[in-house]
């Protein structure tokens, strides 16, 4: 017979083997106040807590690894096999089953919210590579000269959240020869408007010549951007002619061959003359491509012209003077758009992409690209109600021999009312 001692002995030692906790044991699970403090406090590594370590390791081995298992001592985790209390049954309890009709609406949702996450990721990968393909130049928006008061200080007969709509910026058409258009002269120095609420299109020329304000001192309007690049030329169309443009393409000779060519060409009307003018220059345009020569042999309505031809035209102030070189330069913007709207809307998104790898600009690619859709629906108004001009009007305006220089001069405060007045209004 086992004496008294000895089943007490035997009893402790089977609660030891099943993990039960003696009262000295007990005392080394108790956490203090900092340690609780610790465990309270959002993890800031990935290790656990001291006290929550001491008291996994100190309970029972077969208890500790269901409390692992099913996350129990995290103080954020209520145990699944708690009894449900009397709100949780009431909730539970209030809940009423779908309807068929609020099934399919609910999944109709879904497929649309789906649709539109595919198209946005899909849209958002496209258009990247299309602008990681442009070459973005960015400039000063601080200093621009921008006219902050245009809508408020103008006559205009359109409303605030129209005039807002309107996106205008800067063409320039650089004389560059080389790989950069560093000091290089802007030839083209055009204005264009795209106003959504009257589906139209204004295109509007500076002559090259025009005597302006180029930080504080007169010369003319293409010796802007010879001065100072895209960020001078822009603040001189604003300081000069009260207007606020933020944004600008700039294309060289180069640029306009190759983006011609990728188009096939465009349709012109040419002259005998313009015939014979492009035949006799064209050569140094076929030198910038690299391309054999080719001659026009037609003209009249609608003559094809590749890209070499068309600089050549565009170029071409021999026949008339630089106010008719400056309407074939605006001829040949519209014969682009033209030729694109005979596209449909993919391949013209394409073209758009190979055009913008000859340009330089600041422009959002990817918010204007988005507008080409709702453009290209809308391609026939556009096309309609295309206004091509140029400010000043040779009734505004004369020649003076400034500096040794020829030179357009105009009364520049009358101009910056006509050129709001253009773009803004109907």
């Amino acid at each position: 017979m086992e004496n008294d001692e000895e089943k007490v002995e035997k009893k402790i030692s089977k609660r030891r083997r099943s993990g039960a906790q003696t009262i000295e044991e007990k005392k080394v699970s108790v956490p203090n106040k900092e340690e609780k403090a610790q465990a309270n406090e959002p993890s800031k590594s990935t290790a656990k807590p001291a006290a929550d370590k001491i008291k996994t390791e100190s309970m029972p081995s077969k208890k500790a690894a269901n409390m692992q298992a099913n996350n129990l001592d995290s103080p954020n985790v209520v145990n699944p096999n708690s009894k449900k209390t009397s709100v949780d049954k009431k909730k539970k309890k209030n809940k009423k089953p779908l309807t068929k009709k609020a099934k399919i609406l609910l999944s109709i949702t879904l497929v649309i919210y789906v649709a539109i996450f595919v198209s946005v990721c899909f849209a958002g990968t496209f258009l990247g590579k299309r602008y990681a393909q442009v070459d973005i130049e960015k400039i000063d928006s601080e200093d621009l000269g921008i006219e902050k008061n245009v809508f408020d200080e103008s006559n205009l007969n359109i409303s605030k959240n129209e005039f807002n709509q309107i996106k205008t910026l800067a063409i320039f058409g650089t004389d560059n020869r080389a790989t950069s258009d560093e000091n290089s002269r802007s030839d083209v120095n055009m204005v264009v408007s795209i106003n959504p609420t009257t589906k139209s299109l204004k295109m509007i020329s500076v002559p090259r010549d025009t005597h302006v304000q180029i930080n504080g001192s007169k010369d003319k309007m293409a010796h802007a951007y010879f001065y100072g690049g895209p960020q001078l030329a822009v603040k001189t169309l604003n300081q000069n002619f009260g207007l606020n443009i933020t944004e600008y393409v700039t294309i060289d000779f180069y640029g306009v061959i190759n983006a011609i060519n990728k188009i096939g060409g465009v349709e012109l009307d040419i002259t005998e003359a313009e015939r014979n003018y492009i035949n006799k220059w064209t050569e140094e345009s076929y030198g910038f491509s690299g391309r054999k020569y080719e001659a026009l042999t037609t003209s009249g309505p609608k003559t094809l012209l590749n890209g070499e031809q068309t600089l050549a035209h565009a170029r071409n102030r021999s026949i008339g003077n630089d106010f008719t070189r400056a309407e074939r330069q605006r001829s040949v913007f519209t014969a682009i758009l033209n030729k694109l709207s005979t596209k449909s809307l993919s391949e013209v998104m394409d073209l758009v992409d190979l055009m913008l790898q000859e340009v330089k600009t600041n422009i959002n690619v990817i918010e204007y690209t988005k507008y080409i859709p709702e453009l290209f629906a809308a391609k026939d108004q556009y096309l309609a109600n295309i206004i091509s001009r140029q400010i000043p009007a040779t009734e505004d305006l004369h020649f003076e021999t400034i500096n040794g220089l020829s030179c357009v001069v105009t009364d520049l405060n009358a101009q910056k009312v006509i050129f709001r007045d253009c773009i803004f209004n109907k």
